[in-house]
């Protein structure tokens, strides 16, 4: 399959629940994914931050092996941020992710295309929205079924529903 679209930026949870559900080859095959090195760190441990009692094993080796990039991210550009107290409350990849797209956002070399990111995470997803990426903040769910993978039972987080749930609610003014 050929991967298709810009690059797709992922969580942690993403990445875990992938390897849960068995469907990170088709995942990886169907899109250019990107994360940033706090990510696979926490994959490493298999923990994700809306169930930290539960683990699933990741095999990180395959990860880094079919990830288009890995970003570096600057902590002293983090605490140097004008977003500075937004990012301190999100998990550690999360925020190292929402810091390399604001750092990175204006890049062309990074940015030269349509990208989304991919987060099932509700105090991500409202960070996202609030700084302007609405648009760009897709569905775990959405992301499989452009991979070719249907018919699978997600948790509510990872689903479609949940997405239009949580743009719905910004849309509003109540998330």
């Amino acid at each position: 399959m050929t991967k298709r679209g810009g690059p797709v930026i992922i969580d942690t949870n993403v990445i875990i629940e992938a390897f849960k559900m068995n469907v990170w080859d088709a995942l990886a095959g169907a899109h250019r994914l990107e994360t940033v090195e706090e990510c696979v760190n926490e994959a490493r441990t298999g923990k994700t931050s809306y169930d930290p009692k539960s683990r699933s094993r990741v095999d990180v080796s395959k990860v880094e092996s079919s990830l288009d990039r890995i970003h570096s991210v600057n902590r002293r550009a983090i605490l140097d941020s004008p977003h500075r107290e937004d990012l301190l409350r999100l998990h550690d990849g999360e925020r190292d992710l929402w810091a390399f797209i604001l750092m990175s956002s204006e890049d062309a070399e990074i940015f030269n295309e349509e990208w989304k990111f991919c987060g099932p995470d509700e105090e991500s997803v409202k960070f996202g929205m609030r700084h302007g990426f609405k648009d760009r903040i897709v569905s775990f769910e959405k992301l499989l079924e452009h991979a070719g993978v249907s018919k699978i039972n997600l948790q509510y987080n990872y689903t479609e529903k949940w997405m239009v749930n949580q743009r719905n609610k910004f849309i509003m003014g109540i998330l």
